[in-house]
């Protein structure tokens, strides 16, 4: 229930969505309350059902599970929006009633994904500044190039994730006992040596599930690298890893803690050094 949301919460998304709606020239008029945001959410969802009977529930679902999630402070997976808002831009296009406002329907994704997207980087209220000026330290040419370090950071966040799911709790309140990195399942699924672009992404699009699954933290920083070495490995237009590739990703892999906490040193030095008291064995 809204009743049981903190006000401080909810004054927090009625910012985000003001500022959201602000940026855009073609939303002069939206109202920028909140419930308008809400009520959007829900609408452009509905809209994405044409004939199928059976997708209203679906997305009446997944309008829940999103306003949801708004009003308990959890994060939101937004590729999820899109995936469905894509699976159906055929049928969009060429439906007879739904063709001539596709403008519009596609308008109101981008608004929501962007008050989405600006809610997530609100989340914990710290900067998720990445330093990434080490990797222009490497010589190597594969390594300068946006798709050599897509390839590297993408080595680095599963090789995070492959160390935490040998981490242990001994007790409740106890401390931490990790156990080798090469018997965690990530490790025994990866090719080394002979991975494929299209393996990698995979791996990658398993990020959110397995931070969910394992309960692994910081998660909002993982799935934040995460991203940014998808769009590195999307944009650079990279065709395959080879031997150049390979050699990237298992570098970043194997000195996944090194890196990972380069990139995010500004996170909190108590959560790090929390971090460095955990005796990862690689």
């Amino acid at each position: 229930m809204i009743e049981d949301v903190p006000l401080t919460r909810i004054r927090k998304l009625q910012k985000i969505w003001e500022n959201t709606v602000q940026n855009f020239e073609n939303t002069k008029s939206i109202n920028n309350k909140l419930s308008t945001a809400f009520k959007q959410i829900h609408s452009s969802l509905r809209r994405l059902v044409l004939k199928e009977k059976d997708e209203i529930q679906v997305m009446r679902n997944l309008s829940i599970d999103i306003i949801g999630k708004l009003l308990s402070g959890e994060k939101i997976d937004t590729k999820i929006l899109k995936q469905n808002f894509v699976a159906r831009i055929p049928k969009l296009m060429n439906d007879k009633t739904q063709s001539d406002r596709f403008y519009f329907i596609l308008n109101d994704f981008l608004i929501i994904n962007e008050f989405l997207t600006n809610y997530n980087k609100s989340l914990g209220g710290i900067s998720m500044n990445k330093h990434l000026e080490f990797l222009d330290k490497f010589t190597d040419k594969f390594l300068q190039s946006d798709f050599g370090k897509g390839v590297l950071l993408s080595g680095v966040v599963l090789g995070y994730l492959a160390s935490k799911q040998t981490t242990q709790r001994q007790g409740e309140g106890g401390s931490y006992s990790s156990g080798k990195i090469q018997d965690s399942p990530i490790y025994k699924q990866l090719n080394f040596g002979r991975l494929t672009l299209r393996d990698l992404k995979k791996h990658l699009s398993r990020i959110p599930e397995l931070i969910k699954a394992y309960k692994i933290e910081p998660s909002f920083l993982i799935e934040d690298l995460a991203a940014y070495s998808q769009e590195l490995l999307l944009t650079s237009q990279g065709k395959d890893l080879g031997v150049d590739g390979n050699f990237a990703f298992v570098t970043g892999f194997m000195n996944h803690r090194q890196y990972f906490w380069e990139i995010y040193k500004d996170y909190s030095s108590k959560n790090k050094l929390e971090e460095m008291e955990e005796d990862i064995n690689v």
